[in-house]
């Protein structure tokens, strides 16, 4: 937490000083935030091109999540199959 400095005792130009001070870094932030701003807007239009790919994406991502899953459990079925010593054959059994 920061620690409010009591400026009543100080000189004048002591008091001059400190305001000089601060005014600048109120200066850096304001270009600091005009920075943000600008890279912001820049960057705006991209993110709504991803989001618009991401919803195009998302269906095609969920099949092949399925069609993934669809393998992984047929490959379990295949292991418990050759465990208790069945065999898959051109009959399919």
């Amino acid at each position: 937490e920061e620690e409010i400095m009591d400026t009543s005792l100080l000189p004048v130009s002591e008091l001059l000083k400190l305001f000089i001070s601060e005014f600048k870094k109120l200066r850096d932030f304001k270009d600091l935030f005009q920075t943000l701003a600008s890279t912001t807007q820049r960057i705006a239009p991209i993110i709504a091109q991803m989001e618009k790919v991401q919803k195009v994406l998302d269906p095609a991502n969920k099949e092949l999540d399925e069609g993934q899953a669809a393998k992984r459990r047929a490959r379990e079925l295949l292991d418990e199959q050759i465990a208790f010593g069945l065999r898959y054959d051109e009959d399919g059994y």
